[in-house]
């Protein structure tokens, strides 16, 4: 039996002892890399609601490990007080299939498809499995997140001009969207599984608060209040980064 199969079988098969919730510790790391991120506007490439920042970038990564945590969790929770052989089959699909599939399964509610976290699961596959590459497509970063670029998410976009996909990432505004997406996406999950069972809400509201908990990390509409608090100008960004990517 292989390493992922003997995980998932022990996770379906019902046995009494403890177990704890890892998400909430996962999702504030996460939290605490955004807050990090936003540290680093002092000391990095600043433009009006963006800056280069690497925390950034593990923010992202944690925070959608912390949320595929979470649909564990609520799978988990799902299993002992619903009708397993329904759902036991998801424990082994990707993070989508949870998403849209334990509403489904437990409340026989299907919700829309969101697009905002497909993009970010796709995010997530770039900066999980990186590879370092020149893009020939739009911005010099993958089609399929052409959509980010245009929406001046990404660093280098942020100014208009095109750079390297790994600088691209590192991008307050596109970790400071990836928390806006994750929360709404929760908010919306927890509305289309919550069920009563003996009386009160037993399925779908675990811990959904700690994905909200972001919002008192400064947003990106509010950096030039930012920079007026801590007396910090916008940098000559591209100048800066010209030299860097040039060497220098």
């Amino acid at each position: 039996m292989s390493k992922r199969k003997e995980r998932i079988d022990q996770f379906v098969t019902l046995r009494m002892g403890g177990m704890v919730s890892l998400s909430g510790d996962l999702v504030h790391c996460a939290q605490a890399l955004l807050q990090m991120a936003l540290d680093d506007r002092r000391r990095e490439v600043r433009l009006s609601t963006n800056h280069f920042s690497s925390c950034a970038v593990g923010s992202i990564l944690l925070l959608v490990a912390g949320f595929e945590a979470w649909l564990n969790e609520i799978l988990s929770e799902a299993l002992f007080v619903c009708d397993r052989e329904r759902l036991k089959g998801l424990a082994d699909e990707p993070l989508l299939t949870k998403y849209y599939g334990i509403p489904q399964r437990v409340a026989g509610v299907r919700m829309p498809a969101n697009q905002e976290l497909s993009l970010l699961i796709d995010l997530r596959h770039e900066i999980a499995h990186y590879l370092p590459r020149v893009i020939p497509d739009e911005g010099n970063v993958p089609a399929w997140l052409g959509e980010l670029h245009r929406r001046r998410l990404f660093l280098y976009s942020s100014m208009g001009e095109q750079g390297p996909l790994g600088w691209n990432i590192a991008s307050y505004r596109l970790a400071y969207w990836a928390w806006e997406t994750v929360e709404a996406a929760v908010v919306e999950f927890v509305s289309a599984v919550t069920v009563e069972v003996h009386g009160r809400a037993s399925v779908g509201s675990h811990c959904a608060e700690n994905f909200g908990r972001f919002r008192m990390i400064c947003p990106p509409s509010q950096l030039g209040q930012y920079d007026s608090e801590h007396g910090l100008e916008l940098t000559r960004i591209a100048e800066r980064l010209h030299r860097e990517v040039n060497g220098k």
